[in-house]
């Protein structure tokens, strides 16, 4: 095939950026958009990503062209993220 099926961003940070520090957000927006252009050309299929909260998926959503169709995530009974799994389906 000439395309990649699924491309995650697969953590929310900078690395050894202060937890804080508005790196993360331009970070994350300008690796968003670079995944939504690709998308466009046809070089990928599908765009998400991976570890992001509600408030990071709410920010990213606010300013993206395409919604993330995937936020891979550790989810289990003993650990359900009941607010991060509302968020994704409002986001849908």
């Amino acid at each position: 095939t000439s395309y990649i099926d699924l491309y995650l961003i697969h953590w929310p940070g900078k690395a050894k950026a202060a937890p804080d520090a508005g790196e993360h957000e331009e970070g994350r927006h300008g690796s968003w958009r670079a995944l939504e252009e690709a998308k466009a050309s046809g070089v990928l299929r599908h765009i998400g990503v991976s570890n992001f909260n509600s408030r990071q998926l709410e920010r990213l959503a606010a300013v993206a062209t395409v919604v993330p169709e995937v936020n891979q995530v550790e989810l289990h009974p003993y650990f359900p993220q009941d607010e991060l799994t509302e968020t994704c389906a409002r986001l849908e």
